[in-house]
């Protein structure tokens, strides 16, 4: 059964089904066109991190010799280990809320970023999805050794991620593009 575009803009107080059914057909946000550039910063940030301050002084200075003895292949996965769980950490702090809000709550992905004029949810959304993407790449690089089922997870991820991104751009043809971002981002929770 093909949903009307009129019928996905009934708001949901209006009815007893979830909100997701009634997530309007939008944009997922104006830095969409940029995502291009918003992954290169984070891959720019995510070098700064590993080159100048884990791997120049801060993992030595916490772990001593267990960081400074280890061997070149265990070394860079105790590196890419801090990176990973640091962009999580990150990416909870500052998605949660929106992630939760315009899947399960009464939001979408143009209603203000806790209570901002000019960030809206969907920015933050385009913005964790592209720290996670980032974060998959830099581990395809960085490890010396990654299991062919990881390599897998990764490529995923990766393609599906951008892609949600991508078809977003383009509503008059992708009419689901909202509601798989959405999806995409509920995927993601759980990676």
């Amino acid at each position: 059964m093909e949903t009307s575009l009129a019928s996905r803009h009934v708001h949901p107080s209006d009815t007893d089904d979830p909100h997701v059914t009634h997530v309007p057909l939008e944009s997922i946000s104006r830095l969409a066109p940029f995502s291009a550039l918003i992954i290169s910063i984070i891959f720019i940030i995510y070098f700064l991190i590993r080159f100048y301050i884990l791997e120049c002084f801060l993992l030595a200075k916490i772990y001593g010799k267990t960081y400074t003895q280890m061997d070149e292949t265990t070394r860079r996965g105790f590196v890419n280990h801090h990176i990973a769980g640091a962009t999580k950490i990150l990416i909870l702090v500052l998605a949660a809320y929106p992630f939760i809000d315009v899947a399960f709550g009464s939001a979408t992905f143009h209603s203000p970023y806790a209570g901002s004029k000019h960030v809206k949810q969907g920015d933050i959304l385009i913005i964790a999805a592209q720290m996670l993407i980032a974060m998959y790449v830099f581990e395809l690089f960085y490890r010396p050794k990654i299991s062919p089922v990881s390599v897998g997870h990764h490529i995923g991820t990766i393609l599906i991620g951008q892609s949600a991104i991508a078809i977003s751009l383009n509503l008059v043809r992708e009419k689901d593009a909202t509601i798989e971002f959405i999806l995409c981002t509920v995927w993601g929770l759980f990676l």
